[in-house]
């Protein structure tokens, strides 16, 4: 609407006003009638005052968010009806060498909505027939870097990039992000050294996953001939007035020349960097670098606000797309279009389902690195795009919930109400229990951290209500819809399928298509998995406590050969090993959720690396003493009591050693 009266205004106006005058000069078509300038006035006035009020809302909610969370510095656009209508920034940008404020051209780390772009890259080479979304991606790679067919029969094919079926497992420990630029190495050396894993058959669930957009974006290099920066910029960012953005670090010129890195950022783009920053209101300090060009297809975009609304203003109105030279209209429109089948949440071309209060639908894309977070959403039928993005741990929950804030401040709907009828009650109980998401590490010692993260449990309440949350943590209230499908009481988030899969299993799909949930077994549970750990380091330092004036006469008061009077010891050695390898793990996984996994993220394995192998020996030393028991039990051996204790405490031993097996914790093992 703003469009055609823009048009009118600047176009027909001086033709209509030049008509009128030769109509009265010949004193012919008198009736013609110029449009009152106070209406033009009146509708400038509206203008200027509905965007204030944008600006209000805005304003409102992210300086009490910014309060609420913990934020230092945080960027937004806002698009609607063809324009960019608001560009704002908040807080501090740099305080090193010098404190500076955020603006609308700081360039921030926007993580996985940097996936956004890269889909469209994709889909230019599915476009140009270099490629066929059916095609197996070995196909699309250098011999070096295919992805071994691992026990599967089926390949993986290039539509299972886009649509997170590839069925990899998830890794991200020590290699997704480094806080040292000379860590860095080039595409091919990651994907060599960190060869995603196969966990399950291709084309399948959908769990979310990194390695598939590293090797799209390699795809889109090999087939382009291009670095993969070098082709982002030339046929993406910068055909859509993204002048400033960039999927590069800022390292050195030498640095990048010694290890195959793409070249840096320029130094008018450091200007504009804005630093990842931790502490408080009155003491942000500067956090760890984070650096991403191994992984720049899957996070690596820095991007200002200034930016994104151009950008925003592209997905908003694809014709933009197809009038630059980038994708054909008719391309984009059919990535952002859902399933046909009706209950299956599925990620077609990589533009996640976003769901909002009362129904409304919208597309975007997410994303968190260890100290920031983004957001962005398109609502089409609000013709709305709006991109938050924050430079500090907080912004995780901030950047999430104010998408739809703005969204449902703007435009509100009111929510549908429950279905709450006996059969959903009674599908609700169905569903109790220990869950665990697909979305995780399956093989090496990076389950120890990742593993207690994607179990959940859940609760029915007597009117059909889901309560859902992670062990040990509050949960959260979902609501049933009936069908199998319940959604979050909060608003922002996405609701949850049950269905069942092609083995007669129940399995719980998010409508964000891009996360599954499994029954739990049994030692994937928060009871099984952390509690005979705890319990473990509860015995042995029991054990110690009892040991001055003991330890001594222990094996004295009992003839046995050497060998079992040795392994019977062991048993002292375990109790040593037990409580400082748990300890070690139990700390590290403290601090981890504590700062959200930042600091472990960077430095991993470090202290998980260490708890491993004194784990080990604690479990080889219970295993040995194990052996001393049968001579051990005889009566004339130890008091009934004594006895007790041991084989209780080779017993409580034995359950962590196993937990520990099933967490990758005997020994560390790589990725």
């Amino acid at each position: 609407m703003r469009q055609n009266k823009r048009a009118y205004d600047w176009i027909y106006r001086p033709i209509a006003v030049l008509a009128v005058s030769a109509a009265i000069a010949l004193g012919a078509l008198a009736q013609f009638v110029v449009p009152d300038r106070r209406t033009t006035g009146i509708e400038q006035i509206l203008a200027r005052s509905a965007d204030r009020r944008l600006e209000g809302l805005v304003d409102g909610l992210i300086i009490a968010a910014m309060d609420d969370y913990n934020v230092a510095g945080a960027s937004v656009a806002i698009v609607r009806d063809g324009r960019v209508e608001l560009l704002k920034a908040y807080g501090i940008a740099r305080v090193d060498p010098e404190q500076k404020p955020v603006t609308p051209d700081t360039l921030f780390q926007v993580a996985s909505v940097s996936k956004l772009p890269v889909y469209i890259a994709g889909m230019q080479q599915v476009e140009s027939g270099a490629i066929k979304l059916d095609d197996p991606i070995n196909d699309h790679l250098p011999a070096a870097l295919h992805i071994p067919e691992q026990g599967f029969s089926e390949p993986i094919r290039v539509r299972d990039l886009f649509a997170h079926t590839a069925g990899f497992e998830d890794l991200a420990l020590g290699h997704l992000f480094t806080n040292k630029a000379e860590k860095l190495t080039d595409l091919d050396t990651y994907l060599t050294r960190h060869r995603p894993k196969r966990v399950r058959e291709p084309g399948g669930a959908p769990s979310y996953s990194n390695d598939s957009l590293i090797l799209l974006g390699r795809i889109v290099q090999e087939k382009s001939g291009m670095a993969f920066s070098d082709y982002m910029e030339q046929n993406v960012l910068r055909p859509l007035g993204m002048a400033e953005s960039a999927y590069r670090d800022p390292y050195t010129d030498d640095l990048a020349a010694a290890q195959n890195l793409p070249a840096p950022l320029s130094q008018r783009q450091k200007t504009y960097l804005s630093q990842q920053l931790k502490g408080s209101p009155g003491g942000w300090k500067l956090a760890d670098a984070e650096f991403t060009s191994q992984v720049a297809p899957a996070g690596g975009l820095r991007t200002s606000a200034r930016d994104m609304g151009k950008f925003m203003l592209s997905l908003a109105n694809p014709q933009r797309l197809e009038l630059a030279g980038v994708l054909k209209r008719e391309t984009f429109e059919a990535m952002i279009a859902g399933p046909s089948a009706e209950g299956s949440p599925r990620v077609l071309h990589g533009f996640i389902p976003y769901e909002f209060a009362g129904g409304r639908r919208g597309f975007g894309h997410g994303g968190a690195m260890a100290y920031s977070a983004s957001d962005l959403v398109i609502v089409p039928d609000l013709k709305l795009g709006v991109f938050v993005t924050t430079n500090t741990r907080g912004g995780f929950a901030f950047a999430y919930e104010l998408t739809a804030r703005i969204v449902h401040g703007l435009a509100p709907l009111q929510e549908t109400a429950p279905v709450r009828t006996s059969e959903t009650a009674a599908q609700a109980k169905a569903l109790a229990g220990n869950w665990i998401s697909t979305r995780r590490a399956y093989q090496s010692s990076e389950r120890s951290v990742l593993t207690p993260g994607s179990m959940m449990s859940i609760k029915a309440t007597p009117d059909g209500d889901l309560m859902i949350g992670p062990f040990a943590s509050p949960a959260q209230r979902y609501l049933p819809e009936g069908n199998g499908v319940w959604r979050p009481a909060k608003p922002g988030g996405w609701r949850l399928i049950a269905q069942t899969d092609a083995r007669g299993q129940t399995r719980l799909v998010s409508t964000s298509g891009t996360n599954t949930f499994e029954r739990a077994g049994f030692w994937q549970s928060g009871a099984t998995t952390l509690l005979p750990l705890i319990l473990a380091l509860i015995t042995a330092l029991m054990a110690i406590y009892g040991w001055p004036g003991r330890f001594a006469k222990r094996g004295d008061s009992v003839a046995m050969p050497a060998l079992t009077r040795w392994s019977a010891r062991a048993l002292d050695v375990a109790v040593v090993a037990w409580p400082i390898g748990l300890l070690i793990y139990l700390v590290a996984l403290a601090s981890a959720a504590g700062d959200g996994g930042a600091h472990l993220l960077m430095t991993y394995p470090g202290p998980i690396g260490q708890a491993a192998w004194i784990i080990a020996l604690a479990t080889l030393a219970t295993l040995i003493a194990w052996l001393s028991l049968p001579l051990l039990w005889r009566r004339d051996a130890w008091p009934l009591w004594r006895r007790i204790k041991h084989g209780g405490a080779l017993t409580v031993f034995t359950f962590a050693a196993l937990a520990c097996w099933h967490l990758g914790l005997i020994g560390f093992q790589a990725s």
